[in-house]
């Protein structure tokens, strides 16, 4: 009786010679590369890693994180990242998948360079790289980087409040991202970017879960909770920005340090991300959906560092204590069209500030 050719193929499998001449027939001449054929032994992963697990300080400066939050992550997208083993070729196993990942949005280093230092050819890492972004947001994102809720938004003022002495404000004290958006023209400047994000289109159309207007601290005045922002932007009911620096009042030129101020916690959020991911700092040469992944995949890793090393973070006591770490930014021009409601929540801001004193010094 003939054997069918999905027969044929199973038994094959079992034999290592005829494998190898089956693979040879679809005009491959070996399995990989000379340079690859090494990884087990001068692959990064497996002469430097382990080595590097022994040593924390070294451990962080190597991945970004501690040994801990490195285990975490991992423990959250193994299942994903585990390949079925074969008997065609044993796979790459799910750690070493994450330590690629990691080591190419840390250092920004090409696909090319980083599979030389892994013994691994390029159109491998790419595929790893890839799939374990993907593998983080699914993961990750509801944990650390959930869709904010009202009550969530609250818990955001009261801390931002407390820390940063800013009423109303909804950033997260904690230098976390709270909302994502990836996806605009690099040639638009920040008020167009954020004039077409989603972002903007839920604000304006009240879909976003803003809390409600309350009192502000010590005062029977109503204002609504905001965001905050740089001159870049437009001035809106919801969104606060510095008055124009000519003819200042007293009232305004208070406002703008107090906004200046808080607003630090925002600009220390992006110094901390771009300082960490330096892939982030270059042209990201890969497909547009896949740049669009590895920007939202940095996002999550951000809060989750945030989350689970906090203080300890030496990235974030570099930005926070020693200064920022600056991206290059797209110079922009001032928008200053606004509604009669905006310039007066805008200024209701301004003369409450003025008669507050801060709880904190800088």
């Amino acid at each position: 009786m003939a054997l069918s050719k999905v027969t044929r193929t199973v038994l094959l499998c079992d034999n290592q010679y005829l494998k190898w001449k089956t693979w040879k027939k679809r005009g491959r001449s070996e399995w990989v590369s000379e340079v690859c054929q090494g990884r087990g032994v001068y692959g990064e992963y497996h002469h430097l890693f382990r080595v590097l697990r022994k040593n924390e300080l070294k451990f962080v400066q190597y991945t970004r994180m501690s040994i801990s939050t490195f285990d975490y992550i991992l423990s959250k997208v193994q299942d994903v990242l585990e390949k079925q083993t074969t008997n065609w070729r044993k796979p790459i196993c799910a750690e070493e998948r994450l330590l690629v990942t990691i080591r190419s949005l840390a250092t920004g280093t090409s696909f090319t360079m980083l599979g030389f230092s892994f013994r691994m050819e390029a159109s491998t890492v790419k595929a790893m790289v890839m799939d374990t972004c993907k593998a983080f947001w699914e993961k990750l994102v509801e944990e650390h980087t959930p869709a904010p809720s009202t009550e969530r938004l609250k818990q955001s003022r009261a801390g931002f409040l407390n820390v940063w002495n800013f009423p109303q404000g909804v950033s997260d004290p904690e230098y976390k991202f709270i909302t994502i958006d990836v996806g605009a023209k690099g040639s638009q400047n920040d008020g167009g970017t954020f004039a077409a994000s989603s972002l903007c289109a839920s604000l304006e159309s009240k879909n976003f879960n803003m809390p409600p207007d309350c009192e502000l601290p010590t005062s029977s005045e109503k204002l609504p909770n905001v965001l905050i922002a740089d001159e870049a932007y437009p001035l809106k009911p919801y969104l606060l920005k510095p008055y124009a620096r000519k003819n200042l009042t007293p009232a305004k030129t208070a406002f703008n340090y107090r906004l200046s101020r808080a607003r630090r916690c925002i600009e220390c959020a992006f110094g901390i991300l771009y300082a960490k991911w330096r892939i982030l700092g270059k042209d990201i040469e890969t497909s547009v959906p896949n740049a669009i992944a590895i920007i939202k995949c940095t996002c999550v890793l951000h809060n989750v560092i945030r989350d689970k090393d906090g203080e300890n973070d030496p990235v974030y006591r570099e930005v926070r204590f020693n200064g920022l770490q600056s991206a290059p930014l797209h110079k922009h021009r001032r928008n200053n069209r606004y509604t009669t409601l905006a310039e007066k929540v805008h200024d209701t801001f301004a003369n409450y500030l003025k008669t507050q004193r801060l709880l904190k010094g800088d």
